[in-house]
């Protein structure tokens, strides 16, 4: 767990002390960043399935998939050219980051204090756990960005909807993103509009019937959005509205609403604070499934970057309190799933390629797991059409 919360202190730490004359250590620590977040080996959970379908996966399988086209042609050519599944999935991490940081250097050129608070945001979640379907999905939509925030709306859909040929969870945050368009009207000039909204999306996280009742409204309307995307996360009546998680994204959304005045001064500042409501809005609303906080990811990057214009504009107290509260969200993360502890790094075995067994990676951070906790990973079994 130290190389994470090492990363992350170095990370506020250099902004704070390295400006744009230190060029090259700047650019030394970000190659690093790529090595560390793109090229993680037996950590997170979906490579399992990915590997085995990159390398064993049929063509007729991968050619007629009856969801998610653009992601399974996209395995089916890749796997042509690269052979090597672990540096395959290294570039397109890295291709992710990349299109992270292109967004962040919009609004700023203090990328690394960023990259740190979306470590807990987003990131650990993206790269080293790394849903990769729904990663590669999400590398259109974040290419797709900049015109969203420059209200091109119809290049930015063009792209959204390569995006969702990778993964139709993106529909959530393409057809969200309309939203942008209204965030000028009066009626959301006053404060009070988004805490009625934010309480009201308490209450739906609190009530799953809520959620319910949306779907059987689409499947009326759009029955294959409704079968395809909401019966797909089980709604469950959970506790994760009383979490330390639930708990510290309410603390930021209070200060988020206290500190709005700071975004009249910045470039596109409307922007970033309506899109960051967005993310707290929704990651308190989808709180009843158990995948839900999916739908939010994608608005998680401009809460970051406006969680980070708090920060540098705070007194020191107000700014411990920020890292703090990072750290132990993060800490509370890492260390309750074998996803990201021990962490192992695939360029050794990508350089002189000879890599490590798969029974062997499978089970490595599952059985530190169990040493660690006691507890006992559930075994999930990968088919390989």
């Amino acid at each position: 767990m130290l190389i994470y919360l090492l990363t992350f202190l170095v990370c506020v730490y250099l902004d704070q002390v390295l400006d744009n004359k230190y060029l090259f250590l700047r650019q030394i620590f970000l190659f690093y960043l790529y090595i560390f977040f793109c090229f993680g080996y037996t950590v997170g959970t979906d490579w399992r399935f990915y590997e085995n379908l990159y390398n064993s996966g049929s063509d007729k399988f991968l050619l007629n998939s009856p969801i998610d086209q653009g992601f399974y042609y996209f395995i089916y050519f890749s796997r042509k050219i690269i052979p090597d599944f672990w540096l395959f999935i290294g570039l397109v991490k890295s291709l992710y980051l990349y299109s992270l940081i292109r967004i962040v250097k919009i609004f700023s050129s203090k990328i690394f204090t960023i990259i740190a608070i979306l470590m807990n945001f987003q990131l650990l979640f993206m790269l080293v756990d790394n849903p990769f379907r729904f990663m590669c999905g999400s590398i259109f939509l974040l290419f797709a960005t900049p015109y969203l925030i420059n209200r091109n709306f119809i290049k930015y859909y063009l792209l959204s909807i390569l995006a969702i040929s990778f993964h139709y969870t993106l529909v959530i945050p393409v057809l969200s993103s309309l939203l942008v368009g209204f965030r000028n009207n009066t009626i959301f000039k006053n404060n009070y509009i988004y805490i009625v909204i934010y309480i009201f999306a308490s209450f739906v996280s609190l009530f799953p019937i809520f959620i319910i009742l949306i779907r059987e409204y689409l499947a009326q309307i759009i029955p294959l959005l409704s079968n395809k995307l909401l019966d797909s996360y089980t709604i469950e009546s959970n506790t994760s509205n009383f979490t330390i998680g639930s708990l510290i994204k309410l603390l930021f959304f209070i200060l988020l609403i206290f500190k709005r005045h700071l975004f009249d001064r910045i470039h596109y500042g409307q922007f970033l604070f309506f899109m960051s409501f967005l993310y707290l809005t929704f990651s308190r609303a989808f709180m009843s499934l158990p995948t839900g906080f999916r739908f939010s990811i994608y608005f998680s990057l401009f809460f970051c970057i406006a969680l980070y214009f708090i920060f540098i504009n705070s007194k020191f107290y107000l700014k411990s309190a920020i890292v703090i509260l990072i750290i132990i969200s993060m800490s509370r993360e890492l260390y309750s799933s074998y996803h990201f502890i021990p962490y192992t790094n695939s360029i050794y075995y990508i350089v002189f390629d000879n890599h490590l067994p798969y029974n062997y990676r499978d089970k490595f951070n599952k059985n530190e797991f169990n040493i660690r906790t006691g507890g006992v990973v559930d075994e999930k079994e990968y088919i390989i059409p």
